[in-house]
């Protein structure tokens, strides 16, 4: 029987960049939060015109570390 991944291992698998949906339901916190932090700058993500996307591995770096 294996274990269920972490979110952490969940995130930073992902094999594409990942929406602010898929982080704030991962953290258990609002997309407004999310959408906060990665305006503020204090979340890594990538601006591709007007969509918000993150590198889930970055967001694991971030998360343990508080590094962008």
């Amino acid at each position: 029987m294996s274990a269920e991944p972490s979110v952490f291992e969940r995130l930073a698998n992902a094999r594409h960049l990942l929406r602010a949906k898929d982080i704030a339901d991962a953290m258990d916190v609002s997309v407004g939060t999310i959408f906060k932090a990665a305006k503020n700058g204090s979340l890594p993500c990538v601006r591709l015109g007007t969509s918000v996307r993150f590198d889930g591995r970055k967001v694991v770096a971030w998360l343990q570390g508080g590094q962008k």
